[in-house]
């Protein structure tokens, strides 16, 4: 140490001098020495220097927790659009073999004509046999569960009978859902019973009871049946074929009978 350092660290004893590579002071003329400057210990350099790796760690794992989230919900779309999809597929042919199924009439139309006219719906049977064939259509969760379905019987070379139901969940777990059943008979080829006069309508609902029996005010499950034959008028059998096949693809349940088949 020379000697014109050391009359400066007596001048200023609480000073501190910066060094600039060399163990030397490099004292400039005219320089101010501000008091407020300190060195940093090695200590908190080394947490100053840690402090910006953190906080780029921090940065890191959110960005993979929103990446992780985001492909998440995009799998969850995914998962539920196909299943919509497929319900919406499913009603769409429902509601063209229903508009075929209007143009069948028991005792006239002939057995080959409407097997011709049912093959596009092959991937759908449920039932195929010598003397009938059965279609079903069901939506997938998270819809409420819902199924249309035809039968169509044949003898001698004829549709004799048809066979129409839309039934949905009523509550979740319960047996019993809302229905609404049609058939059409051909009463030259059936004879009906005698007070039958060509159309006929009923309906009926389940009620719950406790352990002695008693009604218990629960009533659900709304179901009605339709019966038709050649003698039904035109706006008759229209009506009576009017399901609603957009329960099918509804989030809201279709609470009884009367709206699935208005």
């Amino acid at each position: 140490m020379d000697r014109r350092e050391w009359n400066l660290r007596q001048m200023h004893p609480h000073r501190t001098i910066k060094f600039h590579g060399s163990e030397q002071p490099v004292i400039r003329p005219g320089a101010v020495i501000d008091d407020s400057f300190s060195l940093c210990t090695q200590g908190q350099a080394g947490k100053l220097s840690l402090q910006p790796r953190q906080m780029i760690g921090r940065v890191h794992m959110r960005k993979t927790a929103i990446a992780v989230g985001l492909i998440l919900v995009l799998l969850l779309m995914a998962f539920f659009g196909s299943r919509l999809s497929v319900s919406y597929y499913r009603r769409l042919q429902a509601s063209k073999l229903l508009a075929v199924v209007r143009q069948f009439h028991p005792g006239t139309t002939t057995e080959a004509g409407a097997r011709t006219a049912l093959k596009p719906f092959a991937r759908y049977e449920e039932e195929h046999g010598a003397n009938v064939l059965g279609f079903a259509f069901e939506n997938l969760p998270p819809l409420p569960w819902t199924r249309f379905s035809v039968h169509v019987d044949f003898f001698g070379g004829l549709v004799t009978e048809v066979r129409l139901t839309e039934m949905q969940v009523d509550h979740s777990g319960y047996p019993h859902p809302n229905s609404a059943s049609v058939t059409i008979y051909s009463n030259r080829l059936r004879p009906l019973p005698a007070d039958f006069n060509g159309y006929s309508e009923s309906s009926r609902s389940t009620g719950g009871v406790d352990s002695q029996g008693n009604w218990t005010g629960f009533q659900c499950c709304h179901a009605r049946f339709i019966k038709l034959d050649e003698r039904a008028t035109p706006a008759q059998m229209s009506q009576s074929l009017n399901f609603r096949l957009s329960c099918m693809t509804s989030f809201v349940r279709c609470k009884d009978d009367r709206q699935l088949l208005p």
